[in-house]
């Protein structure tokens, strides 16, 4: 089976860097890919913080999409490591 032929899930995981303040404006900027799983995202997120020292502000999020097949913006990781190519 060919990468084009994998199906995206539903829901996926991604990490969000947050900037501003919590009394001021706030923005969020999904950071790609996204993952299958939770784990794979926490895993994702302890790389980044220890690579980033902490000086900015990442959270797990998690997505579902409405409609089948899922069409997201921007590559899935699978929990086996196959990704799932984007569909714009």
């Amino acid at each position: 089976m060919s990468e084009s032929q994998f199906v995206a899930p539903l829901d996926v995981f991604s990490l969000v860097k947050t900037t501003g303040t919590i009394l001021g404006r706030r923005s969020h900027r999904v950071c790609p890919p996204l993952y299958e799983t939770r784990a794979q995202a926490e895993a994702a997120l302890l790389r980044l913080r220890a690579a980033n020292g902490g000086t900015d502000t990442y959270d797990v999020w998690k997505h579902s999409a409405y409609i089948e097949p899922a069409r997201w913006m921007s590559d899935v990781v699978m929990a086996d490591g196959t990704i799932v190519r984007s569909n714009p």
